[in-house]
């Protein structure tokens, strides 16, 4: 067996230990295979530790350490000085509030500017310096008070009164405007400082202005009065006469003089048909202030200003017409059943749409140029859509004989050719089914009533 010496190890010694003995000067030392590492203390660096670290620890008893070459400076804390930090300075941060603090070993006193006072300066002094500018400055806690001498006032004594000592005359009383003296005069004087005597005070004029010219004076009366004082008043003023009436002075008292159109005391009254509000010819009625008007043939409306077509000459010719001032034609023509047109012109008849005969009646021409149903039995009616006996049906005879012709029966009546109740037939009769609205032994009566209406 091998005994080995210190660095070595192993069976026969053939490992060395990089460790032994220490190569660091004062750390630990870590074999790291056939090399090593210093693990250092603090305040010590370096691969062997070698290097001392002179702020470590802290020789700075109040600041920060900063090492220079073998040495090291302390960086201070405010209020600190010395090698070390180690002397306290007391006017760092300064304990004086308005004034320089100054030291005096480890104390301080305050050096107070002018108008500071207290240990620390602070105390100030609102009067100093004095802010009054005309006055003398009191101490009122922080804050002052300007004692001002007569003639001034204002906070600070700032402003200074135009009214001292008093510039009016004739007792007149002094007023400050603005900054100038301001004579308010008693009665009967005036002027800058009340020194005219006016003749115009009291007032000599009844209802006028009174104007002076020296020692005398003049009235300048308003509208409606005259005379040396104004004593005379015009009763026509102000004018008391409406809608443009003519006031007279008749002895003292107003008179109206009326426009046409107008009566009463102050012409209040309106005629309201003065102005002839009716045209084309229109009577006009008065009702208090209202009007009514009479209108002529032909015309209507509440002034007669509209042509009344429908009562002159009914334009439809089968309708009931009434006035329509909307209409280009300023008419409109209401139809009875089975007429239509304009004017009401056109019958319908069994060749219009919607109008055809039932029922197996035939559409004939009639000899009045028309056409309509003729109807077999038992059928009647303007499309043949009704059964006898519930048709409008009047008798009429066919002299010498002869056929039933639709032509017969007017207004889309229907023809039935009927045989007489007599024993011995010497004649044909036929019987008329007249269309709804018509009546007459051939229809040939209408049996609606159409109102032609006056539009007011």
């Amino acid at each position: 067996m091998c005994q080995c010496p210190p660095g070595f190890s192993g069976r026969y010694c053939e490992n060395s230990n990089p460790c032994s003995p220490n190569p660091c000067q004062v750390g630990q030392c870590i074999p790291q295979g056939s090399s090593f590492v210093c693990q250092c203390p603090p305040g010590y660096s370096g691969q062997r530790c070698e290097i001392r670290d002179p702020c470590v620890p802290n020789p700075c008893q109040n600041g920060q350490c900063v090492p220079q070459d073998s040495g090291f400076m302390c960086q201070c804390k405010p209020g600190y000085s010395g090698a070390r930090c180690e002397v306290c300075d007391p006017c760092i941060p300064n304990p004086c509030q308005n004034g320089q603090c100054v030291t005096q070993g480890n104390t301080f006193f305050c050096q107070c500017p002018p108008g500071f006072s207290g240990q620390r300066c602070e105390n100030r002094n609102p009067c100093m310096p004095s802010p009054c500018q005309n006055g003398q400055c009191i101490p009122q806690g922080s804050s002052f008070v300007c004692q001002c001498p007569p003639g001034y006032s204002g906070q600070r004594c700032e402003n200074r009164d135009p009214c001292l000592p008093n510039p009016c005359q004739n007792n007149g009383q002094p007023i400050n405007n603005n900054g100038e003296c301001v004579c308010q005069c008693p009665p009967g004087f005036s002027g800058s400082r009340c020194e005219i005597s006016d003749p115009c005070i009291p007032n000599p004029c009844q209802t006028g202005q009174c104007i002076s010219q020296g020692s005398s004076f003049i009235c300048q009366c308003p509208p409606g009065y005259s005379g040396q004082r104004c004593e005379n008043k015009d009763p026509c003023m102000p004018n008391p006469c409406q809608n443009n009436g003519q006031p007279i002075n008749q002895n003292g008292n107003c008179m109206c003089q009326c426009q046409p159109g107008f009566s009463g005391q102050f012409c209040e009254n309106q005629d309201p048909c003065a102005n002839s509000p009716c045209k084309n010819g229109g009577q006009c009625q008065s009702t208090g202030s209202s009007v009514t008007c009479l209108c002529p043939t032909g015309y209507t409306g509440q002034y007669c200003e509209l042509q009344d077509i429908c009562n002159v000459r009914n334009p439809c010719i089968c309708g009931t017409c009434q006035n329509d001032y909307s209409n280009p034609l300023g008419f409109k023509c209401f139809c009875p059943p089975l007429y239509t047109g304009q004017r009401c012109e056109r019958a319908l008849n069994c060749l219009d749409s919607g109008f055809e005969c039932q029922n197996g009646g035939q559409c004939v021409p009639r000899v009045l140029g028309d056409y309509v149903c003729s109807c077999p039995q038992p059928y009647c009616g303007f499309t043949c859509t009704n059964v006898v006996p519930h048709c409008t049906a009047f008798m009429g005879s066919l002299r010498n004989g002869g056929n039933c012709s639709p032509s017969f029966c007017n207004n889309r009546g229907t023809c039935e050719l009927v045989h007489s109740k007599n024993s011995t037939l010497t004649s044909n009769n036929f019987l008329c089914h007249c269309s709804t609205g018509w009546t007459g032994s051939k229809c040939e009566k209408s049996n609606n009533t159409f109102r032609h209406t006056r539009l007011n």
